[in-house]
């Protein structure tokens, strides 16, 4: 005798098989998860009637428990596992709307839960700290508070200079023209929330008014002076954890979608501009893509909402 069973549920695939042949005064049962090795054992008994009347009994148990007769079909159908909601996703999600909501900006619950906390790859300090110091020197430039030269020349001793796309290391050079927007007031809010990712400053405030030139001072003091070693700023660094920055990131998106929803010289934008800086909040979103949208996390833009993909190809800095 040679019975092979089956058992499916929606968490387990089994495979047990009895076999009662030959002679040997015994049965081997092998039993498993469809698609190991499983394991083997082996009943001993006296009489060659004793061990097939055992046989029959684990069959007949076994079949009361679920398990039913193996196919002949060598294909295996493996139950999916149910879709689960991310619970904590779902938890961020709607405190960032209750959040939205007390503070009277319209709230777009269509909008999807954020990228997978377990699948999140935040950049690392080291990573964070000198693109920010690179962008504040570049700002520097640009606003006229450090000549190119100087600049090419502390980024070159700091051993940033590799770290420059190829606009960058133009624009450092004779270019007159650089790919991203590096007024002061306009860069502040990318580099604050760089900053606040590396536990440089504190808190992020919301909802965010319009950075004012003693916040731009404060900022650009948590920066080593210009031609000054960076080596003490990058040690001092420690990213925030997964969970703060996605909740912050979460919160952002959302106001920020909530504003370019209303359009451009309408009422409702006038009212919100009372309420929140869209230039503030923009440059903190497209911040939060940067940091988020690491190059290990490339691989895996399914699990980003839609909104974070769109808005990463028109917005990101680099």
């Amino acid at each position: 005798m040679k019975k092979q069973l089956e058992y499916k549920d929606d968490t387990s695939t089994k495979l047990l098989e009895i076999e009662a042949e030959g002679e040997d005064d015994g049965f081997t049962v092998t039993f498993g998860k469809i698609g190991t090795a499983g394991q083997t054992l082996t009943k001993k008994f006296e009489r060659d009637e004793k061990r097939f009347k055992k046989a029959k009994k684990l069959l007949n148990e076994k079949l009361k428990k679920g398990y039913a007769y193996k196919t002949t079909s060598t294909k295996t159908n493996v139950p999916k596992k149910a879709k689960t909601t991310n619970i904590v996703a779902e938890k961020r999600k709607h405190t960032s709307e209750e959040f939205i909501r007390k503070n009277n900006i319209p709230v777009y619950p269509e909008l999807p839960v954020m990228i997978d906390e377990d699948m999140t790859n935040i950049r690392s300090a080291k990573e964070i700290g000198r693109y920010a110091i690179i962008i504040h020197a570049l700002s520097l430039v640009y606003n006229d508070e450090l000549s190119k030269s100087d600049c090419v020349d502390w980024l070159r001793r700091e051993k940033l200079m590799d770290d420059l796309n190829i606009e960058w290391t133009k624009y450092l050079g004779k270019s007159e023209y650089i790919d991203i927007i590096l007024d002061e007031d306009l860069i502040s809010p990318f580099i604050f929330i760089l900053l606040w990712a590396v536990k440089k400053i504190d808190s992020i405030p919301f909802p965010v008014k319009k950075f004012t030139k003693k916040d731009i001072a404060l900022i650009n003091k948590c920066f080593p002076k210009p031609l000054e070693s960076t080596k003490a700023f990058l040690e001092s660094l420690e990213v925030r954890t997964t969970t703060e920055i996605l909740n912050e990131a979460d919160k952002t998106g959302r106001l920020f979608h909530a504003i370019d929803q209303t359009g451009i010289d309408t009422k409702e934008r006038k009212r919100l501009d009372n309420i929140i800086s869209w230039i503030e909040i923009n440059g903190f979103d497209v911040a939060f893509c940067w940091l988020l949208f690491s190059s290990a996390n490339r691989d895996r833009k399914d699990k980003y909402t839609y909104y974070y993909e769109r808005e990463f190809k028109d917005r990101s800095v680099q």
